[in-house]
Formats: structure tokens, C-alpha cells, sequence
């Protein structure tokens, strides 16, 4: 047993010192900033929607150990069980993408969240990462092993994935994981004229979106012509990004946060920028 236990913590210990120390001290940094943002704005949304104060921050804190659980156990992973675990995410992933379809809550006319009571879970999520892994190893595969149909599975396995996303309907993740099969398609090494196709259906696609969906066209609509629809969250927090300063008003002393419903997600920048000016913002 002994035996057994050095040789894991010794497996453990050479892995650890193969690993990307800027990159994993990087991340540490984005998360403590993303905490530190969040205490600031957060607060008034979570007052604002019959919550206590710091509703939101420990949720934040609840939802990080398990990631920095999950991102360890990974970075230590070989690539071998690391395809392993994201072949295994990405079928869970697909068949409760199934699932969503079928029982899903639907939010202002999209299915894309499995309300399981004490938590809701949104699966796409989960299979966009996996699905690059899984598609890059079957691209690679193909080009490596004779007769492996590695450019088959991964063109099959993405219409897979296209035709849920379509169905929810899900346009943003679908174009993203256009791209992403577009990006390592182009990569392992195929024609030009491929690639051109390749484009031309990711902009075909943003054609048909447009006149299919509703919230696509309106979308589309405000970004190309602000000035119609309802726009007052952009025009405010781009009026608070207008007037920051270089320092910004001091910690709690923004009140933006007060007036946009999304100040703790979307629109935290402007948040930022108003309490710590343009400094910290560029930073």
C-alpha cells in the first residue's frame, strides 16, 4: 500500500512539474479579478432581486472549488484520459441536449436549460469544450492512421451537435462551434477551397438564422442600427464606460449598478469602470 502511494504522489509530482506555470498563474489571476468584480457589482443586483447581499458572491465561491477541482485534475491528466473524460462529457452532453428538447425550460422561446430543482444546467456548455477535444483527436486520427475515417466522424459528429443547437434554437453556440470545426478543419491540412466553403456556410447559416428566428433578426437589427428598439442598457453603460475617468469613483461609490439588470454579468465593465476608472478597466 505504501508502495502503492509513492508511486501515485511521484506520478503526481512529475506531472505537476511538466505543467505551464504562467498559464496556470494566469488563471489564478482572471479568477481572483472576475471575485473582485463581482463583490462590487453583484450586491445591488441581489438586493434588487429579493436576495441578501452577498447572494451572488457565495454562489461564486460554492461554483469555484469544484472548478479549480476539475481544472487540476485535468492540467495533471495525461492526454490520453483526458480524451477519455471528454469522449464520456460529450455523449452525457448529447443525450441531455436530447433531453432539453424534449423537457426543457423554455426562456423567451429557446429551449436550452434542464431545471433540476436546485440548480439549472445548461448541457451545450458542457459539450463545447469536449466537442473541440473530441474533434481535433478524430481529425488527428485521420490524418495519421491509414483508413481511419477521422475527417467522416468529425464532419457527422458536428452536424450532430449542429442540428441540437439548431433545434433549441442555440445560433451563438452553433456559429462558435462552426468555428471551432472550421479553425482545426482548416489546420489538419485540407485545400483552400475547402476552407472557402467552410465560410461561406458559417455566413449562409447566419443568413438563414436571420430570417428564421425572431430574436436573431432583432439582434441583428439593433447592432447594425442602435438607434431602433430598446437599447437603454448599452447607451447607459456606455455612458458610465464615457465618464469613468481615469480612476473611476472609489469602491461602492458607482450607481450604475443600481439601474442595469445585468450589471453583475454582462454589463460588469461598465460597473468596473465607474468605480475604478480606466486604469484598473485596462488592466
Amino acid at each position: 500500500m505504501k508502495g502503492f502511494l509513492k508511486q501515485i504522489k511521484a506520478e503526481i509530482t512529475t506531472r505537476y512539474r511538466s505543467l505551464d506555470k504562467t498559464l496556470l498563474y494566469c488563471a489564478f489571476i482572471l479568477i481572483g479579478f472576475g471575485i473582485f468584480l463581482s463583490m462590487a457589482a453583484s450586491p445591488a443586483v441581489a438586493e434588487k432581486n429579493g436576495y441578501h447581499s452577498f447572494h451572488f458572491i457565495v454562489r461564486q465561491f460554492v461554483f469555484l472549488v469544484p472548478t479549480i477541482f476539475v481544472m487540476l485534475l485535468m492540467a495533471l491528466s495525461s492526454v490520453r484520459q483526458i480524451r477519455r473524460w471528454a469522449l464520456l462529457i460529450l455523449i452525457v452532453s448529447l443525450f441531455l441536449m436530447v433531453g432539453v428538447l424534449v423537457v426543457g425550460t423554455d426562456v423567451k422561446g429557446a429551449k436550452r436549460w434542464l431545471n433540476l430543482g436546485f440548480m439549472s444546467l445548461q448541457p451545450s456548455e458542457f459539450m463545447k469544450p469536449t466537442f473541440a477535444v473530441i474533434c481535433a483527436w478524430l481529425l488527428a486520427s485521420g490524418r495519421l492512421i491509414k483508413k481511419f475515417p477521422g475527417y467522416i466522424l468529425s464532419i457527422i459528429l458536428t452536424g450532430i451537435v449542429g442540428v441540437l443547437l439548431y433545434l433549441q434554437p442555440d445560433i451563438g453556440m452553433l456559429m462558435t462551434i462552426g468555428a471551432i470545426f472550421s479553425v482545426q478543419f482548416f489546420l489538419s491540412g485540407i485545400p483552400w477551397l475547402v476552407v472557402l466553403l467552410l465560410g461561406a456556410g458559417l455566413v449562409g447559416l447566419l443568413v438563414v438564422a436571420y430570417f428564421s428566428f425572431s430574436h436573431v433578426h432583432a439582434r441583428m437589427e439593433r447592432f447594425f442600427n442602435p438607434e431602433i428598439g430598446e437599447a437603454y442598457q448599452v447607451e447607459k453603460s456606455m455612458e458610465t464606460l464615457h465618464n469613468a475617468g481615469w480612476f473611476g469613483k472609489g469602491p461602492g461609490e458607482g450607481v450604475v449598478k443600481y439601474d442595469l439588470p445585468d450589471a453583475h454579468t454582462d454589463f460588469i465593465v461598465a460597473v468596473s469602470a465607474e468605480e475604478f476608472g480606466f486604469v484598473l478597466t485596462a488592466i
